[in-house]
């Protein structure tokens, strides 16, 4: 075994259920950013268990490779958008950071609708409307579930980071 790497398996291989956990795992409760903020908490843990088998499709039909920063960017509201509305889904690369559109006509309806419901409990969302025609509550509200998933998703990073 000289001169090999040890390849550690990705995580993120799994099922819809068990990404969804392991991503919910990640928001600690005790975090200042999520205590006192329930409802918050809970449009992230809905995010989640939205987006969670979306990138399970992605990965199986599509060949994309998930991990925690391809997670949260699908979680942002352009691509949440893109999504649900268009059917494309954004890939950013992992060292150039620059993005990618796959058209994906055949993801399921039963994974788009939910992507639609979660867009639609917004206060205020159109989804007639551009992005930059939105009004800014439900991108505030989006955010600042976004925002208690970044903080988590930084930490479990970092933690799974090489030294």
């Amino acid at each position: 075994m000289i001169g090999t790497a040890l390849i550690q398996p990705n995580p993120f291989n799994c099922d819809a259920a068990t990404l969804r956990s392991l991503l919910v795992s990640l928001l600690d409760e005790e975090e200042p950013l999520a205590a006192g903020n329930a409802v918050f908490r809970s449009r992230a843990v809905a995010l989640i268990g939205t987006v969670a088998p979306v990138l399970v499709w992605v990965r199986e039909h599509k060949g994309i490779r998930i991990d925690l920063q391809q997670s949260h960017f699908a979680m942002q509201m352009p691509n949440l958008r893109a999504l649900a509305i268009r059917r494309v889904f954004h890939v950013r690369a992992a060292v150039s950071h620059a993005v990618s559109a796959i058209a994906v006509p055949d993801m399921p309806g039963a994974l788009i609708g939910p992507l639609h419901a979660y867009l639609h409990e917004l206060p205020d969302f159109d989804g007639r409307l551009a992005g930059d025609q939105q009004p800014d509550h439900p991108t505030r509200m989006h955010f600042r579930a976004l925002l208690i998933l970044a903080h988590a998703f930084a930490q479990g990073d970092a933690a799974t980071r090489p030294a």
